[in-house]
């Protein structure tokens, strides 16, 4: 990447006004790769190096870092399962895959509801929603505000395992399938340890 490719990149974002990629996140993919055995590793990381160096194109105070709370509802019975099975339903308990995220919003100052400020959201392949409805919440410890907007928001996976060196890595996932090939060689074991939200809140920042 020289000089004015990444210029075309900033000008690019800023007329797109795509928002800045959070610094931490570009630092997990960094390290991810430097222990990848992909081909063309040297020139990713040296693309998302001048990425995260940009203040145009990345930020470390424009993006609230979250991490969700899986939220367990009990597992439905045999009775059930065969019941539904019977009748051609799905079995699949539409709560399994939500995650409670707590976050005071900058732009809600004065909040007078009971619990805490937050969301809810749902996963389910191949996207996610964000839940609005008061039923949804209604056994939650989070509410929701007017002022949470899903386009302000970016949601990932965090696969963590181990190296062939031994190290313990954190990389961000946006598709984990789409991913693993790039990784696949990284770890000796893995798992998806968290669902995460980075919510920019560019817009409420008056100085960086």
């Amino acid at each position: 990447i020289n000089a004015e490719y990444g210029e075309e990149l900033e000008h690019l974002s800023h007329s797109k006004h795509l928002h800045k990629v959070s610094t931490e996140y570009i630092g997990m993919v960094i390290t991810g790769l430097e222990f990848s055995e992909t081909e063309n590793r040297h020139q990713f990381i040296d693309v998302l190096t001048k990425i995260k160096n940009s203040e145009n194109l990345s930020s470390c105070h424009d993006n609230i870092h979250l991490v969700g709370e899986k939220i367990n509802n009990p597992q439905q019975s045999a009775a059930i399962k065969s019941l539904k099975s019977f009748l051609g339903l799905k079995n699949d308990n539409p709560d399994r895959n939500r995650y409670v995220f707590e976050m005071n919003h900058p732009g809600v100052t004065d909040c007078k509801v009971e619990g805490n400020c937050g969301f809810i959201i749902k996963y389910g392949y191949p996207k996610y929603e964000l839940l609005r409805e008061a039923a949804d919440y209604s056994d939650s410890t989070v509410h929701v505000h007017d002022e949470v907007k899903t386009e302000n928001m970016s949601w990932y996976w965090i696969d963590t395992g181990t190296t062939k060196q031994g190290h313990r890595v954190r990389v961000p996932v946006r598709w984990w399938w789409r991913w693993g090939w790039w990784f696949s060689v990284v770890f000796t074991d893995r798992e998806i340890t968290e669902c995460c939200v980075d919510y920019n809140i560019g817009d409420y920042i008056v100085a960086k």
